[in-house]
C-alpha cells in the first residue's frame, strides 16, 4: 500500500506520541509502520520521501532463457532439476577450462 508523504509523517509522529505500534498498525498494517518508523529513527535526518524504483538487471542471457525453455518443454524438467543441471554443467565447464589452461601453460614453456 503506497501512502502519501504527509500521511507517512503523521504515522511516525503518532508513534512518537503513543509509543505503541499495535494501535497504529491496526490502521496502516504492521509492516508499513515498522518500515517508516525505522526510516524516521534518526532525528534531523528523517526522510519521508519514497526511494526511486530501479528495475533489477537480469543475470539471464537470451541463450540461457532459450535453453531453460528447451529443458522444460522437451524433458519436462522443473525448477529444481534445471538448477541441478546448470550446477552440473558449470562444474564440467570449469574443469574443462582449467584443464585447457594447464595444457596451454605446458605448451607455452617448450
Amino acid at each position: 500500500m503506497r501512502i502519501s508523504i504527509p500521511v507517512r509523517e503523521l504515522l511516525v509522529n503518532g508513534y512518537g506520541q503513543v509509543r505503541n505500534k499495535t494501535l497504529i498498525a491496526k490502521v496502516f498494517g504492521r509492516q508499513i509502520v515498522t518500515y517508516w518508523c525505522k526510516r524516521a529513527y534518526h532525528k534531523g535526518r528523517e526522510s519521508f520521501k519514497g526511494k526511486p524504483w530501479r528495475p533489477k538487471q537480469t543475470k539471464l542471457t537470451p541463450n540461457i532463457v532459450e535453453f531453460i525453455l528447451f529443458l522444460r518443454v522437451v524433458f519436462g524438467w522443473g525448477t529444481a532439476r534445471i538448477q541441478q543441471g546448470f550446477n552440473f554443467i558449470t562444474r564440467i565447464y570449469v574443469s574443462r577450462v582449467a584443464r585447457r589452461t594447464e595444457e596451454h601453460k605446458e605448451c607455452a614453456h617448450f
